[in-house]
């Protein structure tokens, strides 16, 4: 039907905004591009914040925000999780606080978007307080690499798996 070009690396996600009216890419070029699902015209391209020590990172996961469709959170290969406007403000920052062995794989947000989870490469769970903009649990969620995360869309329930080929259920309390 249609073909959407303007990154310059590997695409690693993409989510539909919650009216289907826009697209947002993310892209190991360390680019976010957001595209008018209608004319395939790109109407922004932006960067989360960029590290001192060189590029752009690689893009590893998006999601609309639940309570706001101009926000969209980024994560990339940082200690870092970002909201972001669409057009590529910075809204908020959280962190996983580490120097090293904190950089994010892929992060999801809550079907009411009050937290937001992610793993990093030093297997934890990492679940943060929207509004307090906090690091609020922080727990090993498994003994090898974790590929992924999910959150249940209605109730407080994340599921992980990883390289050792489980897939763990987590209940927020």
């Amino acid at each position: 039907m249609k073909e959407l070009r303007g990154h310059t690396s590997y695409i690693n996600a993409v989510v539909y905004a919650p009216d289907g009216a826009r697209i947002v890419s993310g892209s190991s070029d360390g680019s976010v591009r957001v595209w008018d699902a209608k004319t395939s015209e790109c109407t922004a391209t932006f960067q989360p914040p960029v590290p001192t020590a060189g590029g752009g990172l690689s893009i590893n996961a998006l999601s609309f925000m639940p309570t706001n469709a101009e926000q969209v959170v980024v994560c990339n290969r940082s200690p870092h999780v970002y909201i972001m406007s669409i057009s590529g403000q910075l809204v908020q920052t959280l962190s996983s606080g580490k120097r090293e062995g904190g950089d994010f794989v892929t992060c999801a947000v809550s079907g009411q978007g009050q937290w937001i989870h992610a793993v990093a490469e030093d297997s934890q769970l990492y679940c943060f307080d929207v509004g307090e903009g906090k690091l609020q649990h922080l727990l090993k969620a498994h003994e090898k690499d974790v590929i992924g995360l999910a959150m249940h869309p209605h109730r407080t329930l994340v599921a992980t798996w990883a390289d050792d080929g489980t897939l763990k259920l987590w209940r927020k309390d």
